[in-house]
């Protein structure tokens, strides 16, 4: 008489695991907290490209391992496997996810610069009563490396910079110039784009800057721009 073997169970190898998960949350927080302007050396000026590279290559780390996270769980629940574990897994990475896209946008998207701009209200009402200086520092949510008067007394110019050292600017400045379009240096470098309480966004076009115009030459009304993705394409523009 011939026995047939019983069939093993079809567990799968890799099982949900929320403490992996959570391992990735915390990575991810390091991550976007490494990025951010709330580092102790975010103020610096030593250079720190490194940093940035090591944490742009580090982003493609996280969304693979997260996608690999999400699909056993999404596996194991499909199989209706111990729903409790991947359910846990699944709102751990959901967490994960919502920090990695604040970071990512923060500053870079229309929505991020707006939420930037309400953390920072505070700061920058005081900032603009300060006086032109060379010495970085943070205003709210923003890293500023100078200030400057290009165009009058009344409209201060806060051009940002990047929490990886001195020489990490963005072509981007903050103008407070109320409900009016800011005036711009000659040569037509400049867009801007309303944030609300008299602040502006100033998107430079280093090409059209570099070409210089006379020094004489008076301030005129600049150009608004319809959004921040317009903005950053005229920058963009002037970097090719």
């Amino acid at each position: 008489m011939t026995t047939v073997p019983a069939a093993r169970p079809n567990h799968p190898r890799v099982r949900p695991s929320p403490a992996r998960c959570a391992l990735l949350l915390a990575v991810t927080l390091g991550w976007a907290w490494a990025g951010s302007v709330f580092t102790p050396w975010a103020l610096d000026l030593d250079h720190r490209l490194w940093l940035f590279d090591a944490l742009y290559y580090l982003r493609f780390v996280l969304l693979a391992w997260g996608l690999f996270e999400a699909g056993v769980a999404i596996a194991a629940l499909a199989a209706r496997r111990r729903p409790v574990r991947p359910m846990r897994a699944l709102a751990l990475l959901t967490t994960a996810a919502v920090v990695a896209t604040l970071a990512l946008q923060w500053g870079e998207s229309d929505a991020g610069v707006r939420l930037a701009m309400r953390f920072s209200a505070p700061a920058l009402a005081a900032e603009r009563r300060a006086a032109d200086s060379d010495a970085r520092r943070r205003v709210g949510g923003w890293i500023v490396d100078t200030r400057r008067h290009p165009c009058g007394p009344d409209q201060p110019w806060l051009w940002l910079g990047r929490p990886f050292g001195g020489g990490t600017g963005t072509s981007r400045a903050l103008v407070h110039a109320g409900d009016a379009v800011p005036l711009a240096p000659p040569g037509d470098a400049f867009r801007f784009r309303a944030l609300g309480d008299g602040w502006w966004l100033a998107y430079q076009h280093g090409a059209r800057y570099a070409e210089g115009a006379p020094a004489s030459a008076p301030c005129a009304p600049g150009t608004a721009v319809a959004s921040h993705a317009d903005g950053l394409a005229f920058l963009v523009d002037g970097q090719r």
